[in-house]
């Protein structure tokens, strides 16, 4: 059948071709398809291929369904590409996403919930950049099985280093427990670093231990001061020293027993039968009674 010009078929009723083989269309022009109703390309046993090898294939309509029984399968040579006022995923089983190369994620606002447990692993660096305030919110329901870590961070190697880069108005860090630090507190503070450690209401209080040695140092002075009572203790030695101590003011100075008990040994007092004589040894033992054995001056 040939046909040199053009060719028009009206059909008013129904057009039923039933072929045994294969089919082939062969347009050199445009092809359309135009269908007042359903339009369907169905195949029963063999695949259904809508192919443009050197342009573009565009499946458009008010709302476009791809439906498949089994795997859907998006592929694109060189990229696959989204171009959507608004999307809706919604999946309900698992969702899985392997990317071999690299993988950004930009959006305006970024939102991340999860109703169970929440991974996240970096065999990398992890860098965060946040231009606003960040603020975490822990509720560790866990605690009623006996999990009281809220919050845990374990460095294998390295140091964890919390900073603020101003000193001056803003900056400051604090550790407190209570809302506010009401019980307790550690605090670096700006204007340039006062530190402030504050115990309210442990019954304890502010326990500074060490091994080896616990020092405490202030350039200018070092105080040590208690509402009720201070003391230092120790099951060895306490020494005190400086160009100048005090005990309670500086009215008269300390008396150093050994050269005292020296001086009032040799002591005379003058009599009308002349000077006494020495101390009576009785006396002596009596007097070096007086001396501490726990306190020495220097």
């Amino acid at each position: 059948n040939m046909t040199t010009g053009n060719q028009e078929s009206i059909i008013q009723g129904d057009e039923i071709k039933g072929v045994s083989q294969d089919g082939f269309l062969d347009y050199g022009g445009k092809l359309t398809m135009a269908s007042g109703k359903d339009m369907k390309l169905i195949s029963e046993s063999g695949n259904v291929i809508v192919d443009a090898p050197t342009l573009n294939t565009v499946i458009s309509g008010k709302n476009v369904l791809i439906a498949a029984s089994d795997t859907l399968v998006l592929k694109g040579g060189v990229k696959v590409v989204r171009d959507d006022d608004t999307a809706v995923d919604k999946i309900k089983g698992s969702y899985e996403m392997n990317v071999q190369g690299g993988y950004n994620l930009s959006s305006g606002k970024l939102t991340l919930g999860s109703l169970g447990s929440t991974s996240i692993s970096s065999f990398g660096p992890m860098t965060q950049t946040i231009t606003g305030s960040s603020e975490e919110t822990i509720a560790n329901v866990d605690v009623i099985f006996g999990n009281t870590n809220a919050k845990m961070i374990k460095a294998l190697l390295g140091k964890i280093v919390l900073e603020t880069v101003d000193a001056i108005l803003t900056g400051g860090i604090q550790l407190n427990v209570g809302p506010g630090g009401v019980a307790g507190q550690i605090a670096i503070k700006a204007p340039l670093g006062d530190i402030d450690i504050k115990s309210t209401t442990g019954p304890s209080g502010i326990n500074i231990q060490a091994t080896t040695q616990a020092k405490m140092k202030g350039l200018i002075a070092a105080e040590v001061e208690g509402t009720a009572t201070a003391k230092l203790k120790s099951s060895g030695i306490t020494q005190i020293e400086g160009g100048l101590v005090t005990v309670g003011g500086t009215a008269s100075p300390a008396l150093l027993a050994k050269d005292f008990l020296k001086v009032f040994a040799e002591h005379y007092h003058p009599s009308s039968v002349g000077p006494t004589g020495p101390l009576h040894p009785s006396f002596a033992s009596k007097l070096i009674q007086t001396m501490s054995k726990k306190v020495f001056l220097g």
